[in-house]
């Protein structure tokens, strides 16, 4: 997968990339090892406010989903190498408050990373 997505990107040319997903250490360490400008940022949210947000979708599975459903869900082998990768994180952001707050933490890393005072960022409607 990581092979596919960075002969995509090199396709379009773009200077700069933001990929989100990454569920795999393998994925991480491709990126790596063919990037010398590749930064990790995590983002995590405690689990109590991300089961608060499942079942705030007010679907009918969400509705009905228990903490031990939803927890049992969290040990699927999707979610299982997430702490890993967040151990391996160049920044860490924690999204346990609005979206907007969560723009501005990932903004103010972007503008970090990217060492550019007019940035726009990720929602310039914050700006």
């Amino acid at each position: 997968m990581a092979k596919l997505l960075w002969a995509k990107i090199h396709a379009r040319k773009e200077e700069k990339v933001i990929i989100n997903g990454f569920r795999y250490p393998e994925e991480l360490t491709f990126f790596k090892e063919n990037s010398t400008e590749f930064v990790l940022i995590g983002v995590d949210c405690p689990l109590p406010v991300r089961y608060e947000r499942v079942r705030r979708r007010n679907t009918k599975e969400s509705k009905a989903m228990t903490l031990d459903q939803f927890k049992a869900y969290e040990r699927a082998a999707t979610e299982l190498n997430i702490p890993i990768l967040l151990n391996s994180a160049d920044y860490i952001v924690i999204n346990d408050s609005d979206l907007n707050t969560l723009y501005r933490r990932i903004d103010a890393i972007l503008v970090d990373v990217i060492n550019v005072n007019n940035y726009i960022g990720v929602n310039p409607c914050l700006k």
